[in-house]
């Protein structure tokens, strides 16, 4: 059982949610009994039992699954405080930036772009930044200026991207590590089999976290672990 794959109700938003910075609501489930030794319980709109479970979502969603008791201390703590990532990244199709551009810096709303192709003579960029007060990803105007500020010729013909921020599914960016989840057990314990649950993301993956390939490997361990649980309440 891949308990939750998505967390709350309705579909992720763009536009309208524009700047919303708000975790998700507990909405998104309930889990039980994850460490006894009864069947474990999982209710979304209906009720599951399964000998183990994998919570796959990201830690920002965490908080909208209520699993009672807590799988580990230090999991619900990082659950309440989230990871920090906030960040904002968009695509654009732009004219008269030099070709194979790569910059940074700090002070302007994009704080880095980098070309990642070419189309019908244009070049794609993508870009990154963090304030949407300064930069509206969904704007070709504002997304225009902003990379004024590292080619004054620049013109945006087309921007695309996604504000996880203000996704519910997510409430945030790529995974970032709090100050002392390396070193105060969080990491090893979102990485641990706790009695039949184990979680998966790329926001915590032993390799290449913030990655689709930390989200794989996040994933291939949590499956090892599960399965091990489950043959050995076989033997």
């Amino acid at each position: 059982l891949a308990a939750a794959p998505t967390v709350g109700r309705g579909t992720s938003h763009r536009g309208p949610h524009r700047g919303k910075r708000e975790r998700p609501s507990p909405d998104g489930g309930r889990l039980r009994d994850p460490t006894s030794a009864a069947p474990l319980r999982l209710t979304y709109e209906r009720e599951f039992e399964a000998g183990a479970a994998v919570l796959a979502v990201p830690i920002n969603a965490l908080a909208a699954i209520d699993v009672t008791p807590p799988a580990h201390p230090l999991i619900a703590a990082a659950a309440r405080r989230g990871q920090p990532c906030r960040s904002l990244k968009v695509h654009a199709l732009t004219q008269g930036v030099p070709a194979g551009v790569l910059a940074a810096g700090w002070g302007a709303p994009l704080q880095w772009i980098s070309a990642v192709g070419e189309l019908d003579g244009a070049q794609l960029l993508v870009g990154f930044g963090y304030d949407r007060d300064c930069l509206d990803p969904d704007s070709t105007d504002s997304v225009e200026e902003a990379l004024r500020a590292f080619a004054p010729g620049a013109r945006v013909l087309a921007v695309d991207g996604h504000d996880w921020n203000a996704d519910e599914f997510s409430a945030g960016g790529w995974g970032m590590w709090r100050p002392g989840w390396a070193t105060d057990g969080t990491l090893t314990a979102l990485n641990g089999l706790h009695g039949r649950l184990a979680y998966a993301s790329s926001d915590f993956a032993p390799s290449w976290p913030g990655w689709m390939a930390g989200a794989l490997s996040s994933g291939e361990r949590a499956a090892t672990l599960v399965r091990d649980r489950l043959r050995s309440q076989r033997l």
